[in-house]
């Protein structure tokens, strides 16, 4: 019939070039117009870029060293944190420097505080401190402000596990964590996090945990590449049902699925994203579990006010040798 036959006409005529294919078009002849010497420097600079990473068998062009329109852009990457210790180590040898801290935590460390503290901040510190006075003294975060107590805390970027109160002053036998890697770590994820990149997150009782882990899960879903179907699919997943616990519309069985699905991600992806995105809903649910049923069985309420402190800082009980 006439409206089939209009249909298999259109399908098989020619594209017709957009006015986008032609700013396109443009665009990449403007881009071949720059000179080859440029190009050689940025791929130099990638190169070198690529070996102080490490990466030395490519020398991979990257975005940040991209030439728009025949204007270099000149960006260097650098750890601040090796930078900063470059310095030192140079100036008095790395033997003396190697004398500062406890046990392997050697050398000094920069700390970003952020999160309910009074005193926000990168402080470098030399590895000796408690978490407790790290968090309370004058010298470094200044305290809880408002009067407000101690929920919970990650210790060393969105990625590491987080430690309600009584696992992050104490360690689970009882003794004082320190702000070393040893100490952070002691009890792996079962009851302890890791230092990490040092990015030091404090919550106080007036935060929801629940909507915490969402966000660290937006994130995560957000700078998944998509390569990895455990990462792709699972970082989606349980954005969505973190997202229908926090808003009230969550089911108990929620929690064992999300618990189920970080368990898939990790470890089965290529690179460490999907491992960084399935620790933090893991530690959520091991150590505040209870905060998440409670989103679950009153979510009204859970609208209205966090669930709060509850026991996140009481004392744990020390086990007998």
């Amino acid at each position: 019939c006439e409206p089939v036959r209009q249909v298999l006409a259109f399908c098989r005529a020619p594209a017709r070039p957009t006015l986008r294919f032609h700013a396109r078009e443009a665009q990449m002849t403007q881009l071949k117009e720059t000179t080859e010497e440029q190009f050689g420097e940025a791929k130099k600079e990638a190169f070198h870029l690529k070996a102080e990473e490490g990466i030395t068998k490519f020398g991979f062009a990257r975005p940040d060293v991209a030439i728009p329109h025949g204007k270099k852009l000149h960006v260097k990457l650098a750890g601040t944190d090796s930078c900063r210790a470059s310095v030192q180590i140079l100036n008095q040898g790395g033997e003396e420097y190697a004398k500062i801290g406890i046990g392997k935590s050697t050398g000094t460390k920069l700390i970003s505080a952020c999160g309910n503290i009074k005193k926000p901040g990168v402080y470098e510190i030399d590895m000796t401190i408690s978490v407790e006075e790290f968090i309370y003294s004058d010298e470094y975060c200044g305290g809880i402000p408002n009067g407000r107590k101690l929920k919970a805390c990650i210790p060393g970027g969105s990625s590491v596990p987080i430690l309600p109160a009584n696992l992050l002053l104490k360690t689970a036998k009882g003794d004082t964590r320190m702000m070393t890697y040893e100490s952070l770590a002691d009890g792996g994820f079962a009851t302890g996090s890791m230092m990490g990149s040092g990015g030091f997150i404090v919550m106080d009782d007036s935060q929801c945990v629940v909507r915490h882990t969402y966000t660290l899960a937006r994130f995560y879903r957000h700078e998944s590449c998509g390569q990895c179907s455990p990462c792709r699919e699972g970082t989606g997943w349980m954005e969505k049902i973190l997202w229908n616990i926090e808003t009230g519309k969550g089911k108990m069985s929620d929690i064992d699925l999300l618990w189920d699905i970080q368990r898939k991600i990790e470890g089965n992806t290529i690179c460490p994203l999907g491992d960084a995105a399935a620790w933090p809903v893991a530690a959520a649910i091991r150590h505040f579990r209870d905060e998440f049923e409670w989103h679950v069985t009153n979510p009204d309420e859970a609208q209205q006010r966090n669930y709060g402190l509850a026991h996140y800082a009481d004392a744990l009980a020390v086990p007998v040798a």
